[in-house]
């Protein structure tokens, strides 16, 4: 990356870096949480990196297309009357060749294109990290890279730290223009039905540890975020899930595992799916890994 780029890209980094101080030892600190995304989409280098991977996906789409083209033109063909029931056989079994070379070149592209995609956000990570760092020594922060309920339940550690008001907390976080994790959803329109539960089980588990504060918090957050938009912005699952974990005790590093966890039940269903009725679930990736069974190897062995 060219000098002026690392420049633009950090001071878009610092524009990005929020406060934050998530109280986590007797030595204060400050953390800086960045959203890695927008810093991807408003640099020069993050843009390029965004058009090249554009245009990798839009030569292999040509491609995609013009094969769904030309199956379109022989199915058509095969609608022929005129057809002898040989010559249909033979535009039938071309027909299905094709279909499969064009099923197996489009899961191709999808792995390639996912592939490229993953190559160029570690890539870019690493150089908005190194960026990052930089602006956040400079100005006594140590720059991280957060998000979801790790983000939410920093921001309560924050507030609980300062002794402030939610609502003047979030007030003071929209008016400097920044992000309130922990709400809306890219499928959703209405209230994620996770949040619903997760959010009587923060009240609950709070009321019955004696630990209403992140609940009580989390609450009023949400109560302002929906009186200040006038389209109703719900709580994802994110938001309430931090305040739950931290309830029971869970260290924020275990967060995303955990929400990891909770999704091998559906993913062993499909599988089992599968197998038993002999359907491929069309998957974008192969697995790479160890073969089943792998063998288990105690922690303190390892």
């Amino acid at each position: 990356m060219e000098r002026t780029g690392v420049t633009g890209l950090i001071i878009i980094v610092g524009l990005w870096l929020a406060m934050l101080s998530p109280a986590l030892s007797a030595d204060a600190f400050k953390v800086a949480v960045m959203d890695q995304q927008l810093v991807i989409e408003h640099s020069k280098a993050g843009k390029r990196a965004l058009e090249e991977l554009k245009s990798y996906s839009s030569t292999r789409q040509k491609i995609i297309n013009s094969d769904d083209q030309e199956l379109k033109e022989l199915e058509q063909t095969i609608q022929d009357p005129k057809l002898t029931d040989s010559a249909k056989q033979e535009k039938q079994n071309q027909f299905q060749a094709k279909l499969e070379a064009y099923q197996r070149r489009l899961a191709d592209f999808n792995r390639e294109i996912q592939q490229k995609q993953r190559e160029m956000v570690a890539e870019y990570s690493k150089k908005v990290q190194a960026a990052a760092q930089v602006v956040g020594e400079k100005n006594g922060y140590m720059a991280v890279i957060d998000k979801g309920n790790e983000a939410v339940m920093k921001i309560l550690f924050d507030i609980d730290k300062k002794g402030q008001d939610p609502v003047d907390y979030v007030k003071e976080m929209l008016a400097a223009k920044k992000k309130v994790p922990g709400f809306g959803h890219r499928v959703y329109t209405t209230e994620d039905p996770r949040a619903t539960h997760l959010r009587k089980m923060s009240h609950d588990l709070g009321e019955k540890d004696g630990k209403p504060k992140w609940y009580d918090m989390s609450k009023k957050i949400e109560d302002y975020m929906n009186h200040v938009n006038q389209k109703k912005l719900n709580a994802n699952v994110d938001f309430y899930s931090a305040s739950t974990y931290t309830t029971l005790g869970i260290d924020l590093d275990l967060f995303t595992p955990i929400f990891a966890i909770s999704r091998i039940s559906g993913w062993t269903a499909h599988i089992i799916e599968q197998h038993d009725d002999n359907r491929l679930i069309r998957p974008r990736a192969d697995y790479t890994g160890p073969q089943h069974p792998a063998p288990y190897t105690p922690i303190e062995q390892r």
